[in-house]
């Protein structure tokens, strides 16, 4: 017994001498390094390879200028049903459309199950729908958003986006207008700032109900602008809580972002519920969710409005 402790003894000497031995510690290290390197490198291909085979996306359509396809080329590739319930925005295979519904329902089930914890965020309003290129524009932290499958704006013949909310950060607006030269982008805040050249117009206002003072409505905004006629690509809002009176008066004048990005800050259960089930009686799915480091009852949703049909899921709607 104290034949073998002596040689146990000895031996955890010995192995840590070698280990400080620079040269075999140098060696150690690198070891590990090419481990975590390999390991690393497993992980992306085979995480790649998951979504690329479980939920492969078609990304060769051909778009018009409207994204309305020529009915030689929905048949070919068979994305009537899509480009309907999209409002000709995704073209994509029945069977493949017909899995996003049924994800939807499922995790839009799950949401339905609300809790009231502290950390309320991490626990209610998952994303519900997936996009396969979505990009995060701007600066790394509050100022960036997140966009569905930017390049489907490319062939628009008008692109309009509006971002409330700037502090005087356009990192945001830098980047889409690199990504989508042809958009029109126009900026919001409260305070005097200047957007970079050929990047935005700005306008100092306060986004909100029209009748609090100094207020107006998305929908004055628009008409002042003359923007009423477009359809409205992207609205970016950070406005730090006021975005609760903002929502109801727009629905109510019949205004449809075709994306909603927005900074939410939770001010209490009942309320928050009711704005996202707002988003969800409009049409609206959640494609990303992105946690505020600093403080946890603020997150960023990404939305994605859809057509009615979307939502209606029959026995019909099933993969093939």
């Amino acid at each position: 017994m104290l034949f073998n402790e002596k040689n146990r003894k000895n031996t955890n000497q010995g192995a840590m001498r070698v280990f400080r031995n620079s040269k075999y510690r140098y060696l150690f290290w690198i070891l590990l390094l090419i481990l975590l390197c390999i390991s690393l490198f497993y992980y992306k291909f085979s995480f790649v390879g998951i979504y690329s085979n479980d939920i492969p996306i078609l990304t060769t359509c051909t778009f018009s200028k409207t994204f309305n396809y020529s009915m030689n080329e929905r048949e070919s590739i068979n994305c009537q049903l899509s480009n309907k319930e999209s409002g000709n925005f995704f073209c994509e295979q029945d069977g493949l459309w017909n899995r996003r519904k049924q994800i939807y329902h499922i995790q839009r089930q799950r949401n339905e199950m609300k809790t009231k914890n502290n950390l309320f965020f991490s626990t209610n309003y998952e994303p519900t729908f997936h996009c396969s290129f979505e990009r995060r524009f701007g600066a790394i932290g509050d100022g960036g958003k997140w966009i569905c499958d930017s390049y489907r704006f490319d062939t628009k013949s008008t692109c309009l986006i509006y971002s409330f909310g700037s502090n005087n950060d356009f990192t945001f607006e830098i980047d889409l207008k690199d990504s989508l030269p042809n958009c029109d982008i126009h900026t919001f805040d409260l305070n005097k700032y200047e957007c970079p050249n050929q990047i935005c117009t700005f306008h100092q206002l306060k986004l909100g109900n029209g009748i609090d003072k100094h207020t107006k409505t998305l929908g004055m905004i628009m008409d002042e602008l003359d923007h009423a006629k477009y359809e409205l690509d992207i609205l970016k809002i950070d406005i730090e809580g006021g975005e609760y009176s903002v929502f109801p008066s727009m629905f109510n004048d019949k205004i449809y972002p075709r994306q909603i990005q927005v900074e939410i800050h939770h001010k209490n259960v009942k309320a928050t519920h009711e704005l996202f089930d707002l988003f969800a009686e409009n049409g609206y799915v959640i494609f990303h969710k992105e946690p505020n480091l600093l403080n946890t009852k603020i997150f960023e949703f990404a939305l994605l409005r859809l057509n009615q049909q979307f939502f209606n899921l029959t026995n019909h709607d099933t993969c093939n």
